[in-house]
C-alpha cells in the first residue's frame, strides 16, 4: 500500500495475494490468498489482521463487499461462492 500524499510505503501485503477489495467506507481491506486458500482482512487504519477466513479449498479468485460493507462475498475455484459476515 502506497501513502499518495507522504510518498512512502504503508504496508506490504504478504507474498501470494491473487484477490484484494477495499470495503466500500475503505475500512478494511480483503486479501485472498494464493496459495493457503484463506481470506485474510485487515483493518485500514491500523493495518493488523482482523479476520482470518477459512472454507475454500482452491484459489480464491473474487472478493466482492455488499453495499453496506457488513457481508463479504468470495468466489474460488473450488466451485463454491462463501458469504462472510463481519460484524
Amino acid at each position: 500500500m502506497w501513502d499518495i500524499d507522504k510518498q512512502t510505503i504503508i504496508k506490504t501485503l504478504p507474498a501470494g495475494a491473487h484477490a484484494i477489495r477495499f470495503s466500500p467506507d475503505g475500512r478494511y481491506l480483503a486479501r485472498g490468498g494464493l496459495w493457503d486458500f484463506t481470506i485474510t482482512i485487515f483493518n485500514t487504519s491500523s493495518w493488523q489482521e482482523e479476520y482470518a477466513l477459512s472454507g475454500h479449498s482452491m484459489l480464491i479468485y473474487a472478493l466482492e463487499f455488499s453495499p453496506d460493507g457488513t457481508i463479504l462475498f468470495s468466489g474460488s475455484y473450488d466451485g463454491t461462492i462463501l458469504a462472510w459476515l463481519l460484524e
